[in-house]
């Protein structure tokens, strides 16, 4: 879990360096990253694949600082990482290729009782979650069945109806490192 705020400089267009979370916790980052792992949430209370012109705190209003997580990844060889993140009064998938040795994943999910105007994204591979009174849940299936294969659900509902209103599926394997 990524704290986006205490370190956080002030994002401005003459200050393209200005960083997100400070030399300690990309330190911790780092050492986090080491930790052996089959599937690793990276938890930011902003966004890190919304466009940085809508307007919204994103990481992409910070291109030097989102371009380093990117590479701390790489960087750290590992495989399985979803960006996990809040801050949107919605909910969306986005995927981003090649960032990572495989697609960068983020499942956006804030506000249980609140929505705001989905803002326009280029990355956007899910319907927005429109209803009032929502919640979100990830279903990890560890093991390979004789019917399916390990994978990661994220499942938004209306809390009212019970409705699934985004069903996005993962396969773990889609977040291996690629054979050279």
């Amino acid at each position: 879990m990524l704290d986006v705020r205490y370190h956080r400089d002030s994002p401005a267009p003459d200050k393209p360096a200005a960083d997100m979370l400070g030399d300690a916790q990309w330190e911790w980052l780092r050492q986090q990253l080491q930790e052996p792992a089959d599937l690793r949430l990276v938890v930011s209370g902003t966004q890190i694949l919304l466009d940085s012109d809508t307007g919204s705190e994103t990481w992409a209003q910070y291109p030097k600082a989102r371009a380093r997580l990117f590479h701390t990844i790489r960087e750290a060889g590992v495989q399985g990482v979803v960006f996990l993140t809040g801050d949107q009064h919605y909910a969306e998938v986005c995927r981003m290729r090649n960032v990572l040795p495989y697609d960068a994943i983020e499942l956006q999910f804030a506000g249980l009782n609140q929505i705001e105007e989905p803002e326009f994204n280029r990355l956007r591979v899910s319907p927005v979650c429109q209803s009032l009174n929502s919640f979100a849940c990830l279903d990890i299936q560890w093991e390979q069945t004789a019917q399916d294969v390990p994978h990661l659900m994220f499942e938004v509902r209306d809390a009212d109806s019970g409705a699934p209103e985004i069903l996005y599926r993962v396969n773990l394997d889609e977040l291996a490192l690629q054979k050279q």
